[in-house]
Parts: C-alpha cells; structure tokens; sequence
C-alpha cells in the first residue's frame, strides 16, 4: 500500500464510470483499461459462495485527475458491487455516553459503520480476537472504541440488537513490529439490551484492562529484546579472521561488510523507534524507588536517560530521512541512485547510536518490571518504608569508582610482605 496519504483519490472525485470499471477490472472483465490498472485485490468468500470481506487498489494510469501515479482504495459489498465513500454523518450513542460516565480517564467513541471504508477500518482496528459474525460489508449493530489512561485500547461491539456485547484488544500503534501479542481478551461482558453500566466498566477496568497491559507489554518486552540481540549479533560480527591477500582487499571488504552491517541495523532501529520509546517509559513507570538501590538493578536504571536520548537522536535521523525522500522529485531512474546513496548515509549516521542500544541493559530492565506490569502500584508512602527497609538489609557494596583502601599499621609493626 502506498505510504504517502495524498496518493490516494477522494471518492468524491470519481465517477459512476469509475466504480463501474472497478467492478469490471476486479472481475478481470476486461484485464486491461486506458486510465485504470488493477494492482491488487483481497478477496474472501463465505460457504454460500458469496464474498464476505473483499477490497482492491487501483492505480490511475491516464487523465483526468491529474498526474499518473495516484490511487483508488475501493471495498465491494458481498454481491461484487463498489462500495463508495460518502461523507458521514457525525455519529452519537447515548449508550457510549452512559458508559463513559462510568469510565472516568477513559475515552468512549462511538464508530461510524457505514459499510466500505468504516467496516474495513473496523476490521483493522481488531488485534487478534475472534471477528463476531459480521464483514467488511455487514455492518454490527454498535462498535465503541475505548481508550484507557494508561493507553489501553479496547473495542466493544454488539453484533447485533439483542446479541451480546463483546469487549476486546484493539490494536496498538506498534502492532506492525510485535512479534508476539495475539490476546484473546474478548469476552461477553452483557447479554442484555440494556446492560449493567456499573458490572460493564467494573469488568473493564477490573479485568480486561490489566490483562491487555500485560499482554501489550509482553508483547512489546520480546520485541526490543529480539531486536537488541540483533543489533548485538551485527555488532559483534562485522568482519572475521579471513587470509587478505593485500591491505586494498582488507580495505573494501571492511567498507562492505560496514554498509551492508548498517543498513541490516536500520531495520531494528525502525522497530525501536515505535516499540522502544514504549519499553522505556514502560520501565520509568514500572519502577519503584527501592530499584534504585538495589545494587544490580540501580546502576542500569540511572543510565536509562542514555538510552532515551540514542533513541532521541535517532528519531531525528528518521525525521530527516523522510523530509530528504519527499524532496526527491523526478523520473525514477534519476531517483533511484540518489535515494541509495542517502540510505547509506542514513545509515553510517544511526550506527554508533544503534550500537550503544545494542549494549544497553533494556532487555534486562524490560524482565525486572514486567511481574509489575498490569497490577495497581503501591502507595508512594509504602514505597518509602519499602525502600528504607530494604536498604537496611543490604549488605554494605564498595564503590567501584572508589576502591576501599587498607589501613596503615600501627607504629613499630610492619606490613608483612610476600
């Protein structure tokens, strides 16, 4: 899917004629049109043979509409016809207002669910969690997205007027880098048309939301975990002992083996940037003022500002990156050296912080907190008391900045020497 949003055409600007030729090009009746070209359809059908969940790209090929090179997303309903998009209306629910009177730091949105784009939108929105009886062109009868204030993402839906309303993980902003996070956390939470306001958010709030922290968190700990062990293995296995037969072989095969090295770290830098800024402020959250002085887990949790800021300096790298791709213009036989070469440079630039996260402690930090994670925590008064009686226990650890020094003998005695 094309990455830059103003590729894509407005359905109000296409034609009858065009949904028309989408039908026709998604049938592959004809395979070929003079302003129109099918770059690829998602079908899927149920067992009566009709298309449940169906969607197609197409590429504008000829005028009008300006330039080649622009796109149209299109679903179709389960008969094959296109479905455009109309402005909606604005949605209200007197049953999401009701409920967020009961989830205060919550937010209860109502979603449209005009079939084409909003279904489809829906259908993304779910991570995980079985599809309640109803496709990309069968509207449910309610969908709610809740979002808690510790970045909780829930969907409650009620597939239809007296089913059941089942609550569920949305998908979070980083799932396309999880490796793991497949949560079954739906549940039937009401029966009823007229559900219990209190037991619904008491259910919310008391179970499902921890539980979809502590998988969200899991999720999000074995990723940067998996990622850090790559950045580790890139790092330690630059170039071997191998025979050169002379210093300008050892010279380009060095340079190689380091580009090649960075632009396989630039992909583990991508995941960090949108999974590892969570991990940390997950880790900064999560801990308690007794880690700091714990001897082994203190030092590594004084240094975690080091890693906010490689992650810093990194996004900025980023930023700059993509501010250099829109900048490039032209044919793309023109483009294509340009945009390599800035690659490299992108790069040989995000190594050194790349390294540094590679030796961090975050995968031994990200363990540390994670039974913590999903369970309300204690009183800062209690954390206090925690903290003082713990450091009376611990034994006494000499600085490794400041080696402890012997005492001088007594006069008239003498250090026995060996």
């Amino acid at each position: 899917m094309p990455a830059d949003p103003s590729t894509y055409i407005d359905h109000a600007d296409l034609t009858t004629e065009d949904f028309a030729t989408f039908e026709r090009l998604r049938a592959y009746l004809p395979d070929t049109h003079p302003r129109w070209a099918l770059v690829y359809g998602i079908n899927s059908s149920t067992p009566g043979g009709r298309w449940a969940s169906t969607e197609a790209l197409f590429e504008l090929t000829g005028p009008p509409l300006g330039a080649a090179g622009r796109f149209a997303r299109v679903y179709f309903d389960e008969h094959g016809k296109a479905l455009p998009d109309r402005p909606a209306d604005p949605v209200t629910s007197p049953f999401a207002e009701d409920l967020a009177d009961h989830l205060p730091g919550w937010s209860v949105e109502p979603l449209p669910l005009r079939p084409g784009r909003d279904l489809a939108d829906l259908h993304d929105r779910v991570w995980s969690w079985s599809w309640p009886g109803f496709t990309s062109t069968t509207a449910p009868h309610t969908a709610l997205a809740l979002t808690g204030p510790a970045g909780e993402h829930l969907l409650a839906v009620r597939p239809g007027a007296d089913a059941p309303l089942l609550v569920g993980a949305a998908r979070p902003d980083d799932a396309v880098h999880l490796l793991d996070g497949t949560p079954e956390l739906t549940v039937p939470v009401s029966s009823g048309v007229e559900p219990d306001m209190a037991t619904l958010a008491a259910e919310i709030t008391g179970t499902l939301a921890p539980r979809y922290r502590q998988v969200l968190w899991r999720a999000r700990a074995d990723t940067v975990t998996y990622t850090v062990h790559g950045l580790q293995d890139l790092s330690d296995a630059l170039i071997g002992d191998h025979p050169w037969s002379d210093t300008r072989d050892r010279s380009i095969q060095l340079f190689e083996s380091e580009r090649d090295r960075n632009r396989r770290a630039w992909y583990h830098v991508e995941v960090l940037l949108d999974t590892g800024q969570h991990v940390v402020a997950g880790i900064r959250s999560n801990a308690h003022v007794e880690d700091l002085l714990d001897p082994f887990v203190g030092p590594h949790l004084r240094r975690l500002h080091a890693a906010e800021k490689a992650l810093a300096h990194l996004q900025e790298i980023q930023d700059r990156w993509r501010d250099a791709q829109a900048a490039l213009l032209g044919p793309p036989d023109d483009i294509e050296p340009l945009l390599r070469r800035a690659e490299a440079l992108r790069d040989q630039e995000a190594w050194p912080f790349a390294r540094w996260l590679a030796h961090s402690q975050l995968p031994a930090l990200t363990r540390h907190v994670t039974p913590r994670v999903g369970i309300p925590l204690p009183d800062r008064d209690q954390q206090m008391k925690a903290a003082r009686a713990r450091a009376s226990n611990l034994p006494a650890w000499p600085s490794p900045a400041a080696p402890t020094l012997t005492a001088a003998p007594p006069p008239g005695r003498h250090r026995p020497t060996r």
